[in-house]
């Protein structure tokens, strides 16, 4: 039995899914970085306070670097992840994801941070606020490739933007701290407390999160056919013991990750109020935030939902995603309870003569059907490639 049990677990380190490698630092010359994007499953995005490069995340090798005064304050990928864009001091910029080379750009005449996010709707399209005397009430469409919220010169923008999943309507917060929902016709507004970010669920609820007041961290869900109306506010408050936090983001449909200042990632079911893992502080004594940049995307999932790329207040790193996140409940013990059923277990062949042969399941075999298992006992939404990025 001892050997069945060594031999299992010797299957287990063998297969990436379960022996990952662990937290890597990424190597970047962009200066406080937080920004990260993942456009496909080799390409990272970092960006900072000097400007932004792309990274080979397999090898750690420069793919490109651009240099901008002021840095860069946002970035956004289109769902395809074929186009990403970023804003810079007074611009927003559009690049092609796949051949690294900027495709145009436009003037905001913002001052300080602007954000953008890609139009749902459109791939090619994004949406960004822009500071003009030329004020509409809703989102306008510039052209095929910008749509625009535009605001009197000297607004200040205080928060990122996002799109809602299947509409064209974003969602952010005003300087008067006022949850905001933009479409093409009108805005609407509510009031909410201050240091707080408003964002889209996957289905198509508003998720408003901050810092309290005690310096703990919660999550509210707002309904959205009835989100103006406060007293039909739904919360989802998570629990007060892990401290302040400097990002979420939704890893699957009912599953959101919080990276802690601390450097910590925790996991919870936000729906059941669940927590389901947390991964072990990156680094000790570095913190996920800095004042002179408080306004970032420091985390994004790999395409396969076994890595994020993260962003600490100096340098980046790749985490794996917790076991229990990645596979159902209880994925070791049937593992286990199957091996046994097949390892070194007799088979006894009949030929056509009659004759027997008293043969053991091949190891490969046992292995293959294992790797088959792990496959079907995934959660469905990393068996369906269904991550969600917080820069979509």
């Amino acid at each position: 039995m001892h050997k069945t049990i060594i031999t299992f677990f010797l299957f287990l380190i063998s297969q990436s899914l379960f022996c990952m490698k662990q937290t890597q630092k990424i190597t970047t010359f962009v200066q406080k970085p937080h920004l990260v994007a993942i456009l496909d499953k080799e390409k990272g995005f970092i960006g900072g306070e000097n400007g932004f490069e792309l990274i080979n995340l397999n090898t750690n090798e420069s793919i490109k670097k651009e240099c901008f005064e002021g840095g860069v304050y946002d970035v956004a990928t289109n769902p395809p992840k074929t186009k990403f864009g970023i804003t810079v001091e007074g611009k927003v910029i559009r690049y092609n994801a796949h051949f690294n080379e900027k495709e145009w750009e436009e003037d905001t005449h913002v001052q300080g941070y602007n954000s953008l996010s890609f139009n749902s709707q459109d791939e090619n399209q994004m949406i960004t606020h822009i500071c003009t005397t030329n004020l509409h009430d809703g989102i306008t469409c510039l052209s095929p490739n910008l749509a625009v919220i535009s605001h009197s010169p000297g607004y200040h923008i205080c928060s990122p933007i996002y799109c809602h999943p299947t509409e064209s309507v974003v969602v952010w917060i005003t300087e008067h701290h006022a949850l905001e929902e933009t479409t093409s016709l009108l805005r609407r507004r509510i009031d909410i407390p201050e240091d707080n970010v408003g964002q889209y669920t996957p289905d198509g609820s508003i998720l408003l999160n901050g810092n309290n007041d005690a310096g703990t961290h919660h999550v509210v869900c707002l309904l959205s056919e009835h989100w103006t109306d406060q007293s039909k506010i739904t919360e989802y408050r998570l629990s007060e013991d892990s401290g302040l936090f400097s990002e979420i983001i939704f890893y699957s449909k009912n599953i959101i990750a919080l990276l802690l200042k601390n450097s910590s990632i925790e996991y919870w079911n936000y729906k059941k109020k669940t927590l389901l893992a947390t991964t072990a502080t990156i680094v000790q004594h570095k913190s996920t935030l800095h004042a002179e940049r408080p306004l970032g995307k420091r985390i994004a999932f790999f395409p396969n939902g076994l890595y994020c790329l993260v962003a600490l207040s100096d340098d980046c790193y790749i985490v794996p995603v917790p076991t229990e996140i990645i596979f159902k409940k209880n994925t070791k013990q049937i593992l286990f309870s199957t091996f046994c059923l097949m390892y070194k277990r007799e088979l006894t062949l009949r030929g056509n003569d009659g004759t027997t042969i008293t043969e053991f399941l091949p190891d490969e075999v046992v292995y293959l059907i294992l790797q088959k298992l792990l496959l079907m006992n995934k959660r469905k939404s990393i068996l369906r490639s269904c991550i969600i990025s917080h820069s979509s």
